[in-house]
């Protein structure tokens, strides 16, 4: 009882966002007409993998033989398929698991908020927007690795902020082991050891050198103790050391596709069939072995349309923030969105502003509608967020956690540009907290500026004090 008056807040949090996700999962079969293994098996080969291990055909996404190995996709996830597919038998079983990870995931997001310094009614509010944003809502129950991978980041940025506030070894050691593990889910995170080793120095540096080089070295072995025996595999399959193939693949099969499709000015779909193979966007035919000769070969066709580069580059940067997961939850649950615009959003206000606002006109019957305006609703959320790094940057530049925020933040905007205009939302899941307890501090900030409390005095009332100032 104690326990669930202490967390009663985190509970009804939790009740919340998990029957969110069983309503939106039952809209999902109802809406398609599926199964519940054809709903949430995903496109990202997960499901292969795991049938593959499971028949003893090795870590292979082919559907049939030779059953190649692949290196695109790291290990934690699958083996956490394989592991209750194993136990269990069902997939049912493996449905539940995922719906309560990813209700978890919008109370983890409360507690990392409340870690950021952000007070009780803003780290609520995080949480509930989570609860409800469709892309992670998608993938609480979609065979896709978000969801486990942020059931481990998350609780490794709540350690390692209070690690930076109270620098115990326990608590470092802990956060490290937590980042490893994530990493061998989804290496996504797989520079930030050494991304954050500042953070190290200046948490550890009042204990004198040996501290800090012991620290140091703590937080770089445990996550490298973790992936070394996968790196292994993989000098031992493909004859390089090294986590995954992905660089090499985001490269030439999106990259280059993207810089040629906005240069040319054709659709990227077009360009991405024909440049790109059946095989080659598998992700099989692309490995470590040959993967220097794809890197060599996209970046020859990158650097022969350096406009298309640079759109791209910015339309990353941009889908990066504003980038929902509307359109897919609207898909997911049958329903059609009907009317359709000429060209991605994004590409068509780069290019065509005023066809961008002719066609948004021509689609406000559409249920395409709901996808621009929560889009718009990001674009307000990022420029909040902007707003909001601002002020606490203003308020107290020297917070190691606000650093730590726009380092990541930077992090991922930076590790996504290779995927071009493949770009989702997705790309942001691991710092919406941040990015969310910014924005509503900014909010915050300009609605007691420009309609004051209690605690200030408006201008009707200093007019009738007298304490307007003099024009």
């Amino acid at each position: 009882m104690r326990f669930l008056r202490t967390h009663r807040l985190e509970i009804v949090l939790f009740a919340f966002a998990l029957l969110v996700r069983v309503l939106a999962l039952g809209a999902d079969i109802s809406g398609t007409h599926a199964t519940l293994l054809q709903t949430v098996r995903g496109d990202d080969g997960y499901y292969q993998l795991s049938n593959n291990l499971l028949a003893g055909h090795g870590f292979s996404m082919d559907p049939g033989p030779p059953y190649v190995p692949t290196a695109l996709r790291t290990p934690g996830y699958i083996y956490f398929l394989v592991a209750i597919l194993w136990a269990s038998g069902s997939y049912l079983v493996l449905t539940i698991i995922q719906l309560l990870l990813g209700a978890l995931v919008p109370v983890l997001a409360r507690r990392v908020a409340l870690e950021f310094k952000a007070s009780g009614p803003i780290a609520l509010a995080v949480g509930i927007f989570l609860a409800l944003e469709p892309t992670f809502v998608i993938f609480s129950y979609d065979f896709g690795v978000e969801t486990l991978f942020l059931v481990l980041f998350f609780p490794f940025l709540i350690l390692f902020m209070r690690y930076l506030r109270k620098p115990q070894t326990g608590t470092l050691a802990a956060s490290a082991l937590l980042l490893g593990f994530a990493t061998i889910v989804k290496p996504t995170s797989e520079y930030l050891p050494i991304l954050v080793l500042p953070f190290v120095w200046y948490a550890a540096r009042r204990g004198g050198t040996k501290r800090i080089a012991h620290q140091i070295l703590l937080f770089l072995l445990i996550p490298f103790a973790i992936l070394a025996p996968w790196m292994w595999r993989n000098y031992e399959v493909f004859g390089v050391p090294a986590v995954t193939s992905q660089e090499p693949y985001a490269l030439y099969a999106y990259l280059a596709p993207s810089a040629i499709a906005l240069q040319s000015g054709e659709d990227f779909n077009t360009e991405f069939s024909s440049f790109t193979t059946d095989a080659e966007r598998g992700g099989d035919t692309i490995t470590l072995t040959n993967g220097a000769a794809y890197k060599a070969k996209a970046l020859a066709v990158i650097e022969a349309h350096p406009e298309g580069l640079v759109l791209s580059g910015l339309m990353t940067v941009a889908g990066f923030f504003t980038q929902d997961g509307v359109l897919p939850f609207l898909q997911h649950a049958g329903i059609g969105v009907g009317a359709k615009l000429s060209r991605p959003a994004l590409e068509l206000l780069f290019s065509d502003p005023f066809a961008l606002a002719k066609e948004i006109g021509e689609v406000a019957a559409s249920p395409l509608i709901l996808v621009l305006v929560y889009r718009l609703a990001l674009v307000l959320i990022t420029l909040f967020f902007l707003a909001g790094a601002w002020l606490r940057l203003r308020r107290d530049a020297r917070d190691p956690s606000l650093w730590l925020a726009l380092i990541l933040v930077t992090y991922l905007v930076l590790t996504s540009v290779p995927g071009g205009l493949g770009v989702n939302s997705r790309y942001r899941m691991p710092v919406e907290p941040f990015m969310l307890v910014l924005a509503f501090e900014a909010f915050r900030a300009m609605t007691t500026r420009f309609f004051p409390r209690d605690g200030g005095m408006s201008l009707s009332r200093r007019a009738a004090t007298g304490t307007t100032s003099r024009s």
